[in-house]
């Protein structure tokens, strides 16, 4: 294992720095692991895209849902998983209507994580029916036992 994994690791068993600038370092770190994460999710979104799967993105719904609620619409679906399939897609050899996308890897010991990620799987296959969650580095099997959701690494879909 490089030194470097090593010291991070070690780093991480550390109370957290206090000090204003031990403050700064945290958000500046968390914020530089969303545009991360949101620029892994974009890429992985646009090579399905590029494979002529048709779909919404997490945004266009969003937009939809803004516009519905604008127009006086209340039954508006405010749920928005990364893709929408816009019809049921063969994708490695089962049918899905969503896929979410996870810039992480799916441990099943990261409790918070783990049960605020299960809930908002349960919602999504229980609005838009059979989906798939895609971890980009992989997962712990049986990480989610979910009727209608079956995981992936990012290298088993592309």
């Amino acid at each position: 294992m490089p030194r470097s994994a090593i010291l991070e690791a070690a780093l991480r068993l550390l109370p957290p720095d206090s000090t204003p600038e031990g403050i700064r370092l945290r958000r500046e770190k968390a914020a530089d692991q969303a545009r991360r994460a949101e620029a892994a999710e974009a890429s992985f979104i646009d090579r399905l895209s590029g494979a002529n799967i048709g779909l919404l993105r997490e945004r266009e719904l969003k937009e939809r849902a803004r516009a519905a609620l604008d127009a006086g619409q209340n039954d508006v679906i405010r749920l928005t998983p990364d893709a929408l399939l816009s019809r049921p897609t063969l994708i490695c050899g089962e049918t899905y209507n969503w896929i979410e996308y996870k810039n992480t890897f799916g441990f099943r010991s990261s409790p918070y994580v783990a049960s605020k990620n299960k809930a908002q799987f349960r919602k999504y296959a229980s609005t838009f029916g059979p989906g798939m969650v895609v971890y980009k580095p992989g997962f712990e099997t049986n990480h989610v036992q979910i009727e209608g959701v079956r995981c992936f690494r990012e290298a088993e879909v592309c």
